[in-house]
């Protein structure tokens, strides 16, 4: 049985893993098991999962063109699954918005629905955007995040391009390659400081700032540099993926899921068969 898809919360300890046609939330320093959600619809199998930024409620991305919502305390579903168009089956990637009142989930192909779970018709998609240039072999997309206000949606396909989208017209506000031929594994997130947001591309090569709203590359200031993930050039990324293939070589790569996270103190590594959790004291980073 292969393990797939893993997400820390925001507070990094909790983590859910996507394990056959389950998904387990455990204690990220324990590793004990807290609760367990099934995919009960034919023979759906988890691809993506993420915690709202309360914790509250998970988010998975199945094989069958479908996205669920469960509480994560409970297993509870919340909402009804929620469908795409079936151009991809593989819905890779899920994304909360702060409020934990949109979310938005996204296939192999680029096809990405922004839905509102706390509206009556909260299985109806509310905005649809489509990453230009993803196929499900040879440039899937990898990464969506909403903007802190949840104004913007930033989305990144393997090939490393990155578009910044109007999230209630679906308009393009500005897109750009980067790093150039890089693997965005590491994925884009939106940090900001008291002047100014930011899109930070995460790469095993690099880090990368972006103004959020004109898309100008600009430094990161040091305040926030902890706030992207480890350290500024990642080299402790590639040491502990180095350290952790050499120790489990027969453990291959996951294709469809991320490969890596990082939230608070915590680093994950999803292989295809085992989840790889260290922890990763501040003051080594």
């Amino acid at each position: 049985m292969s393990l797939w898809p893993v997400a820390l919360s925001t507070n990094g300890s909790q983590i859910v893993i996507g394990f056959g046609n389950q998904a387990i939330v455990r204690d990220t320093a324990t590793g004990k098991e807290l609760a367990k959600m099934a995919v009960t619809d034919g023979i759906a199998f988890p691809l993506s999962v993420a915690f709202s930024y309360n914790g509250s409620r998970i988010a998975c991305g199945t094989h069958t063109s479908t996205a669920y919502v469960w509480d994560s305390g409970t297993g509870a579903r919340v909402i009804s699954p929620l469908s795409h168009s079936g151009s991809s089956k593989y819905v890779n990637v899920v994304a909360w918005s702060t409020d934990g009142e949109c979310l938005l989930s996204g296939c192999l192909t680029g096809e990405v629905i922004l839905w509102n779970i706390t509206s009556p018709n909260g299985n109806q998609p509310i905005t649809k955007i489509h990453h230009p240039g993803c196929s499900e072999h040879q440039n899937r997309l990898s990464s969506l995040v909403f903007s802190l206000d949840g104004s913007q949606i930033a989305s990144c396909s393997r090939r490393g391009d990155v578009h910044v989208w109007d999230s209630t017209t679906g308009g393009i506000v500005w897109s750009v390659q980067e790093p150039q031929g890089s693997d965005p594994s590491g994925g884009v997130s939106f940090v900001s400081s008291a002047t100014r947001e930011f899109l930070v591309v995460k790469t095993k090569e690099r880090t990368q700032a972006r103004d959020a709203s004109t898309g100008e590359l600009c430094p990161l200031p040091d305040s926030l540099a902890g706030a992207v993930g480890l350290t500024r050039d990642d080299r402790m990324v590639n040491l502990l993926i180095e350290g952790i293939k050499k120790k489990y070589p027969e453990d291959g790569e996951s294709f469809y899921c991320p490969e890596w996270v990082v939230q608070g103190e915590y680093f994950v590594f999803a292989g295809d068969e085992l989840c790889h959790v260290v922890h990763v004291p501040k003051l080594s980073l």
